[in-house]
């Protein structure tokens, strides 16, 4: 596909590319799969292949440095050499799960307060008869919803799903984070392909519709989206399951 010079500019913004895209220039599932497979560290493919399989926000998946209201709290404890220090738990009146990140710093001295999906927010078992990979991840911009799980269907996403596997195989705990670095490195390591998270996130929502017949419902609940507004400029109306 040939563009103007201006047009060309414009690629690496998160939506310029969609909109000068046409439905038919989307790439399709096995391009995705060639691009993840041509990085060179197993980390990049596997935050390559999270960040497209769960259509997730870059900042739901890496570390970020913005706490969300009433989702984490700072406590000041104790730490097992008997210093106090000053922690981040979650809130457990809004979740279930409690997870205890220590603040740490990065060379600028700021805090890092999400710490991203961690190796035990990966889980494996069956659902309607289907081998399934969950990711629970925090979804942002809902306030309603501060949790997603997204279901993936191994038969259909076997190469990916093979890629994260591997990757969590060198992770030593269930509490380790996939990917210990921010949105800003996460984003300079994926800008080397054509894509950037946000187009990426595109792309997925996009294959869920044209491939997967996801409907509005179906795509809102996938995306994390509070109404089925967003998912108008995908689908028609409908009614459904997400896993696919």
């Amino acid at each position: 596909m040939e563009t103007t010079q201006n047009q060309t500019k414009t690629l690496g913004k998160q939506w310029s590319r969609q909109r000068i895209l046409k439905k038919q220039d989307i790439p399709t599932p096995q391009s995705i799969i060639y691009t993840c497979q041509q990085f060179p560290e197993l980390y990049q493919q596997a935050l390559f292949a999270i960040t497209y399989l769960t259509g997730g926000r870059i900042s739901e998946v890496v570390k970020c440095k913005h706490l969300r209201k009433n989702i984490y709290k700072r406590e000041l404890r104790k730490d097992k050499f008997g210093v106090e220090r000053y922690f981040v738990i979650r809130n457990e009146h809004k979740t279930p799960a409690i997870e205890r990140v220590e603040i740490v710093k990065d060379e600028k001295g700021n805090t890092q307060n999400y710490p991203g999906i961690l190796k035990r927010d990966i889980t494996f078992g069956n659902i309607q008869d289907k081998a399934i990979m969950t990711i629970n991840m925090q979804n942002r911009k809902n306030k309603q919803f501060i949790r997603k799980s997204i279901p993936i269907t191994i038969e259909k996403e076997s190469e990916m799903v093979k890629i994260i596997q591997d990757y969590l195989a060198t992770l030593p705990t269930p509490e380790t984070p996939l990917f210990n670095f921010t949105t800003r490195k996460a984003e300079y390591i994926m800008e080397r392909t054509q894509y950037n998270p946000h187009f990426l996130r595109d792309i997925r929502l996009t294959h869920m519709v044209t491939i997967y017949n996801f409907n509005a419902f179906q795509l809102a609940k996938f995306a994390g989206w509070k109404d089925i507004k967003p998912a108008e400029r995908y689908v028609r109306l409908g009614i459904g399951d997400i896993v696919y």
